[in-house]
């Protein structure tokens, strides 16, 4: 009588979640928060598949997904822990690693990130970035960016930044190196090496290289 009970019991235990987490779009498998998230599944730590995110809230672990996130959410959509794209990935904000054909942070990136195509930030971005065509960010950069084809900030860069073609809306403080042009609107400061092309619209500081011109709106001091 004892073990049918217990029987009965323990197989309450496991359908129940079921019913807990029917508020989610997917399939929860987990002890609390701890398990594995199959679908649209708001909080989860574990590993998380799904196709495209909506209502992400939290992950700490493994999520993976098939396309970028939608970009009509409220939601926070924070991955702390590895974001893999199946080719495409992102989220709200992603910490940690993020690897994908192609990498898209609505705000913030702070890690490695690894995009054959490519990869953007709303807001920032900080830590290691490498992209096969294009590397951006709508804020801030600061680590190693490199780009095959184009890299841009609409803030600061700092760091060492490689691309085709670098461009920064605001200043420049590092070393980088742009086979075809290179520019920033406020400043440049390091060291800057622009195949064809470099220019600023304020101050420029450093070694200074332009293959055809270079042009400082403010002052230049330094190697040119």
């Amino acid at each position: 009588m004892r073990a049918r009970r217990f029987v009965a019991v323990f197989l309450t235990s496991l359908l129940l979640p079921s019913f807990a987490f029917a508020q989610d779009h997917g399939i929860k498998l987990a002890a609390g928060d701890f398990g594995l998230g199959i679908g649209d599944v708001r909080r989860l730590d574990g590993l998380r598949l799904n196709f495209r995110d909506r209502d992400l809230e939290l992950v700490r672990g493994i999520n993976a997904t098939i396309w970028a996130p939608h970009e009509d959410t409220d939601a926070p959509g924070v991955v702390k822990g590895l974001a893999l794209g199946l080719p495409l990935t992102g989220g709200g904000r992603v910490h940690g690693f993020a690897l994908g054909a192609g990498i898209a942070v609505r705000d913030d990136f702070a890690g490695v990130g690894l995009a054959p195509i490519g990869m953007g930030a709303g807001r920032s971005l900080r830590g290691i970035a490498l992209a096969g065509v294009g590397l951006g960010t709508g804020g801030d950069a600061e680590g190693l960016m490199v780009a095959g084809v184009g890299l841009g900030a609409g803030g600061d860069i700092r760091g060492l930044a490689l691309g085709a073609g670098i461009a920064v809306r605001h200043s420049f403080s590092g070393i980088g190196l742009a086979p075809i042009g290179m520019g920033a609107g406020e400043g440049l400061r390091g060291i800057a090496i622009g195949g064809v092309g470099l220019g600023t619209g304020g101050d420029a500081e450093g070694l200074m290289v332009g293959g055809v011109g270079l042009g400082a709106g403010g002052d230049i001091r330094g190697i040119v």
